[in-house]
């Protein structure tokens, strides 16, 4: 059986194509893995104010966000926010949860990880160093200018975990 020149390049050209798809899938259909940031506005502040603790959980969906209990904190909910964002076929989207921190007692602590539970597991963040002050030591390093945040310049603690997409 005699088969024409252009039989021969169709087969290649589509066996091309093939490998092409195989080796190389389409962006939009690449996995993103799961975040969860927490950060919160000020590492020191005193008894009789807050501190505002932000939870954006990025690229999840479906679970139970599981906030950590201490007895000297009060953590209070103050809002919600769901953005999706949709650059060049590629979908992406955070909830943002917004907290008010304040404490009962003057001291050091440690808030605990943010958990995030879902059906193929857990994610965790790490955990928040932070100081609450006493009104007049507040006052004092406000009148000598020194700034509240002896541990971070600009106030905040930002942390991200990143999670892969087989957890959710």
């Amino acid at each position: 059986m005699n088969r024409s020149p252009q039989y021969g390049i169709a087969r290649f050209s589509f066996a091309f194509f093939l490998a092409l798809l195989l080796f190389f899938p389409a962006t939009g259909q690449t996995e993103t893995a799961a975040e969860i940031e927490v950060e919160l506005s000020d590492r020191a502040f005193p008894i009789n104010n807050f501190a505002t603790l932000t939870v954006r959980l990025k690229e999840i969906t479906r679970g139970e966000l599981i906030m950590p209990q201490l007895e000297e904190i009060q953590l209070q909910r103050r809002g919600q926010s769901r953005q999706i964002k949709i650059i060049n076929g590629e979908m992406s989207s955070t909830i943002s949860y917004t907290y008010a921190l304040s404490g009962k007692k003057e001291g050091k602590y440690t808030l605990p990880p943010v958990i995030f539970k879902t059906e193929g597991g857990e994610i965790k963040s790490r955990s928040i160093d932070f100081t609450i002050l006493s009104p007049s030591t507040a006052a004092n390093q406000q009148q000598a200018g020194n700034p509240s945040q002896p541990e971070s310049p600009s106030g905040l603690a930002i942390l991200q975990i990143i999670a892969p997409a087989a957890l959710l």
